[in-house]
């Protein structure tokens, strides 16, 4: 018979404190996210881009006269040509839903009312997709600087444990 000497293993990382501190990572990181992202198109929108980065389709010629008397759904005159910004009713509907068990932790974006007409197909109206998640929007909002501090988060509440 082979003599077989056990195996001894040294554990020197503990993974239960990051199990503990992983939701709050995660947590904070879907809230920064989600804070920068709503700003984002806010900006993009007041630049006249849609979520992929392209310019929205021109007003047309009778909105244009609409705006500039007034008329309609416009309650005073509009000199600008820029779709989407009017009344910048549409940029300031962006709603932060809060987690109700995470005080003031950001967990999402939703938009309500006229912001939902202008990201659907219309019939005399045309889409100009404003608010979503794209790899444009995507790209200018999840940077290096966070990805860093996500996984510098994870390597802390990973360490090694005191060897007992």
């Amino acid at each position: 018979m082979s003599s077989r000497k056990p195996v001894k293993l040294k554990v020197s990382y503990n993974a239960s404190k990051l199990a503990r501190r992983f939701p709050k990572i995660v947590t904070k990181l879907f809230s920064d996210v989600s804070e920068k992202t709503g700003k984002f198109l806010e900006k993009n929108t007041k630049k006249g881009l849609d979520i992929h980065g392209k310019k929205f389709e021109p007003l047309s010629n009778t909105t244009i006269k609409m705006r500039n008397k007034g008329l309609g759904s416009y309650k005073a005159p509009v000199s600008h040509t820029r779709p989407l910004i009017a009344s910048k009713k549409m940029v300031n509907s962006i709603q932060y839903d809060l987690n109700p068990n995470r005080e003031g932790v950001k967990q999402s974006l939703s938009i309500q009312g006229y912001g939902v007409f202008h990201n659907r197909d219309r019939k005399r109206v045309p889409k100009r997709q404003w608010f979503g998640m794209s790899k444009y929007v995507f790209k200018n909002v999840v940077d290096n600087k966070k990805l860093h501090l996500f996984r510098k988060q994870i390597s802390a509440a990973f360490k090694k444990s005191s060897g007992r």
